[in-house]
């Protein structure tokens, strides 16, 4: 059976490397799922924020920035320490293997605590990106970037631009 996530619970899973999102880490790590996306073929995506039990308030950190929060252990939330989550570190993944495992003990799933969601809601909606924007770099396809050219020749005045039509510009449009 697929794991199927949703906003706000708190899972392990194998966070990418440093400088490859597509490459999953050996280990797991806690992470926040912020954003859920479903596709129209039945795929899902998750938008999560990364976890860390060090530099939180109890092992004498520094207090969180704006776009931090640590959340204690236990209350529902399935953590075995305070963790730190560092919302400016967050990646979007395909919820399938090899980055969430299937087997619920390994996932540990938890939750926000009912007295922190709010900020964390707030947090979400100030630093990533909108649910829509987060769609469109998860699953559209690059479009291929199209530049028009004037053509000039030496000793000639400047030719109209060909528009995507293939049909002359009018004059001051720009072409790019």
């Amino acid at each position: 059976m697929a794991t199927r996530l949703s906003p706000l619970e708190i899972v392990r899973c194998r966070f990418p490397e440093r400088g490859d999102p597509t490459r999953a880490a050996q280990g797991f790590h806690r992470v926040l799922v912020a954003r859920v996306i479903q596709e129209a073929n039945g795929k899902q995506w998750a938008l999560v924020v990364f976890g860390t039990g060090q530099g939180t308030i109890e092992k004498n950190g520094p207090p969180c920035g704006p776009a931090e929060i640590d959340l204690d252990a236990g209350n529902g939330t399935g953590l075995d320490e305070q963790t730190r989550f560092h919302f400016a570190k967050h990646v979007a993944l395909p919820v399938e293997e090899p980055f969430f495992p299937d087997d619920p003990n390994t996932l540990k799933r938890g939750r926000v605590p009912l007295a922190q969601k709010q900020r964390v809601i707030d947090i979400i909606e100030s630093v990533l990106p909108s649910p829509a924007m987060a769609s469109k770099t998860m699953a559209a396809p690059a479009q291929p970037e199209i530049k028009v050219r004037r053509k000039l020749t030496l000793g000639s005045k400047p030719q109209p631009a060909e528009g995507a039509s293939g049909l002359p510009m009018e004059p001051g449009a720009d072409a790019a």
